[in-house]
């Protein structure tokens, strides 16, 4: 038996807690929920949130403390409920050249 390889990351994840809201839709004013950053990378980041994500869909991203832009990204993956990873999202930022999301 072969063991499973780890799949290979492009860019370094670093810890992070970083209190946001989640703005769903393309609008940075329709409805938010709060949200923590768990780790962050430069295409992205992982979130807790107790909002319900699908995969596929637009949601901004938006800091409480430092700067505030909204970051508008896509939702790639939803931990499964009774896992490990329920609550959890990973989130691709869009444009992640005006991504200013990083820890402190």
């Amino acid at each position: 038996m072969r063991a499973k390889a780890k799949p290979i990351r492009t860019f370094k994840r670093t810890r992070a807690e970083i209190p946001v809201l989640l703005s769903l839709g393309r609008k940075a004013q329709q409805a938010s929920h709060l949200a923590s950053i768990l780790d962050v990378s430069f295409l992205g980041a992982r979130v807790r949130a107790r909002a319900e994500l699908k995969p596929g869909q637009v949601v901004n991203v938006i800091r409480m403390t430092g700067a505030s832009a909204a970051v508008p990204s896509q939702v790639v993956w939803v931990g499964p409920p009774g896992s490990k990873a329920e609550g959890q999202a990973g989130l691709r930022y869009t444009n992640p050249l005006c991504a200013r999301i990083a820890p402190n």
